[in-house]
């Protein structure tokens, strides 16, 4: 993954740090939503006796891969205050 080079030219660690500290805790904010769509059995249970463990897949898939993305930008994160040795808290 290509993370940000701080250097005079660029957005200050301290922009950057802001922008995706932003991301990361609205991130947060959409997988607390999302685990709240957790699916529920009586829902699924006319399609198939298999609908609702499919659809936990599908809604744990979702749930992962917002966790993923959350996880990469805390990785950008570091990797900025690595380079600026805690300057840009």
């Amino acid at each position: 993954m290509l993370k940000p080079t701080i250097h005079t030219n660029g957005t200050s660690a301290k922009q950057l740090i802001a922008r995706y500290k932003k991301a990361f805790h609205s991130l947060s904010a959409a997988i607390a939503a999302l685990r709240e769509c957790t699916p529920n059995g009586r829902d699924y249970y006319p399609q198939s006796a298999h609908a609702i463990n499919d659809a936990c897949a599908e809604h744990l898939n979702r749930v992962v891969a917002l966790e993923n993305v959350q996880n990469e930008l805390m990785d950008i994160m570091l990797s900025i205050r690595k380079q600026t040795k805690g300057d840009a808290k």
